[in-house]
């Protein structure tokens, strides 16, 4: 996971959190488009936070049973050199399209046991479409955004994915808005409370291929009007459906 992290010109410069994103190699976030076009004038986006757990620590430690500390690499927090939104993203829209962008960082990232890439859907043999028919997903992310009175732990919630005809008519019927091919939609399940990710956070399935398990990021948080009604499906942009938009500006 990465932390995008805003300078505030009008609080002396302080840092604030209000989106996350995923790294997807050495060099570049995938994150929402909304989190760079549809931010207040005051605040500015410079870097990326990787490698955090809890916020409000400076170290992230459990003890064993035994009683002895075992902590976690200390953060790595890295410029932003570029932001690329995609052309067609709409940001006055009621429910936003082609909400993706990428954060192209100043530096490559050495990755550790804390801070590793994701899997995205590049290749036609994964095809998402088989994640429609309430399939477990996952999210995570700190409830951004992130103030003092808010969680500073990441979050993790198990969804499912509500079938896109499934999803389109709830949009159409409760909201009177349309949905495209280009989205998906989740469900908590049980109590979970899917409001746990972020903007521009994750939606992950796990792929399992013998022993080995991969984590993929199929989806991209974008919009959930209603994310505090359950019966209203929250809303994230289709990774695969911008495959080669990914593959041709990390080139």
């Amino acid at each position: 996971m990465a932390i995008l992290e805003y300078e505030n010109k009008i609080k002396n410069n302080r840092h604030e959190f209000l989106c996350s994103g995923v790294l997807i190699n050495k060099r570049f976030v995938l994150t929402a488009a909304h989190c760079i076009k549809n931010i207040p004038p005051w605040l500015e986006l410079k870097s990326v936070r990787l490698g955090e757990h809890t916020l409000n620590k400076e170290k992230d430690c459990q003890t064993n049973t035994s009683g002895s500390e075992k902590c976690a690499d200390p953060p790595v927090v890295v410029d932003i050199a570029q932001t690329i939104v995609h052309d067609k993203y709409q940001l006055a829209a009621r429910l936003r399209r082609h909400d993706i962008a990428l954060l192209q960082l100043q530096k490559e990232i050495s990755f550790t046991n804390f801070i590793k890439p994701i899997c995205v859907p590049f290749s036609p043999d994964f095809d998402n479409s088989e994640y429609n028919n309430s399939k477990p997903a996952t999210v995570i992310g700190w409830e951004m955004p992130v103030f003092d009175t808010q969680i500073h732990t990441r979050q993790r919630a198990e969804v499912v994915l509500v079938s896109p005809l499934e999803c389109s008519r709830i949009y159409r019927e409760r909201l009177n808005l349309a949905t495209s091919a280009s989205s998906l939609c989740i469900r908590g399940v049980g109590n979970a409370d899917i409001c746990k990710g972020d903007p521009g956070g994750p939606l992950m399935v796990a792929d399992v291929a013998g022993t080995k398990k991969n984590w993929f990021a199929i989806g991209i948080s974008s919009d959930s009007p209603r994310c505090y009604e359950g019966d209203i499906p929250e809303f994230y942009t289709r990774i695969s459906s911008y495959s080669d938009w990914i593959i041709d500006n990390i080139q």
